[in-house]
């Protein structure tokens, strides 16, 4: 049962975000000579617990913890409908995983994660069963809805789009329900944002534009139509259709860097520090849930930037190339 203190709550979490990696220790993670050094820093950080004793396996460091913070977040929330929108994030996840693996009869363990809030194995041998009585109903919904376009079209791609539609009209509509002006602005901002990387890629891609039209999201800010006609656009005019936006000239520079390099991680980087910077913001709100939400968040974009570190390193990456794909820290 959540707890329904709200200073209980950021308390706990305000203690533990002194514990989060911080961009010193990331940098020694960087710097160091070879990935045993680099791991050896997260060890010495107390990151991730035990279960991992080599390099190569950050992997279950990584699900430690984020398994962790799941458990802690169910425990002190004080209101659990806002918080279960970012946790079940996962199930959604796991759940699409197992419907990709169901049709491609491939068992990949790694897909599956365990911190969303349902049991993943559970979860997974419902999706297997093709039974959802006993899921969540929105979540069961989505899975059903997902099935019956894919007894039409089987592919991992509609599988993709409908899962990630349905949870994000999901997660919209408990944050216009329960009246919270941080989540709803988060969310809406994350339809935003993904809508121009979808345009990005199908554009990368040289792909038709019907691509582009199943794969933009609702709810967002910016209106489809204008992200449909700016992908008909010249790429020196494509930044000035969003130039108007609530996001300002960091978000015509991300997508002008991304269209003059032909790279969307240009634009994922811009993407990711946008809604990290969004979680920054509500840290001293210490009467209200926000520093919760913030701090789930947080351990995931440090989660991101470890495993960014990590997988450079165990590839002998140079310094430079790492640090130029990493996203900002939450602390």
């Amino acid at each position: 049962m959540p707890c329904s203190s709200v200073p209980y709550a950021v308390a706990r979490v305000k203690v533990l975000e002194s514990k989060m990696i911080n961009k010193d220790q990331l940098n020694r993670m960087i710097e160091a000579p070879n990935a045993e050094g680099a791991f050896k820093t997260l060890i010495d950080a107390g990151y991730g617990g035990a279960g991992a004793e080599k390099p190569w396996e950050f992997e279950k460091m990584i699900a430690n913890e984020m398994n962790d913070v799941r458990a802690l977040v169910l425990s002190i929330s004080p209101n659990e409908a806002l918080s279960d929108v970012f946790i079940m994030k996962y199930d959604y996840q796991n759940a699409k995983a197992s419907l990709k693996m169901r049709m491609s009869s491939m068992d990949v363990q790694d897909a599956i994660s365990g911190a969303g809030k349902l049991d993943e194995e559970e979860l997974k041998e419902m999706v297997y069963e093709q039974d959802t009585i006993g899921l969540p109903d929105h979540l069961a919904r989505a899975i059903d809805a997902t099935e019956q376009k894919l007894a039409v079209n089987p592919s991992p791609q509609v599988a993709d789009l409908s899962m990630d539609r349905a949870y994000m009209q999901w997660a919209l509509d408990v944050s216009k329900r329960e009246k919270n002006e941080f989540v709803l602005d988060y969310f809406t901002a994350r339809v935003d944002l993904s809508n121009i990387l979808a345009m990005l890629r199908v554009r990368f891609m040289d792909a038709d534009v019907d691509l582009l039209k199943v794969s933009l999201l609702d709810g967002g800010s910016i209106p489809t139509e204008v992200i449909m006609d700016a992908y008909s656009q010249s790429d020196e005019a494509i930044p000035q259709k969003f130039s108007r936006t609530k996001y300002g000239s960091h978000l015509t520079t991300a997508i002008e860097q991304s269209l003059y390099e032909k790279k969307t991680w240009l634009y994922q980087k811009y993407m990711d520090n946008t809604l990290v910077d969004l979680c920054k913001e509500q840290k001293d709100r210490i009467f209200s849930l926000e520093p919760v939400i913030g701090y789930f968040l947080g351990k995931e974009s440090e989660a991101r930037a470890i495993r960014m570190v990590m997988t450079g390193k165990l590839n002998n990456l140079g310094e430079d190339v790492i640090r130029e794909r990493l996203r900002e820290l939450y602390v």
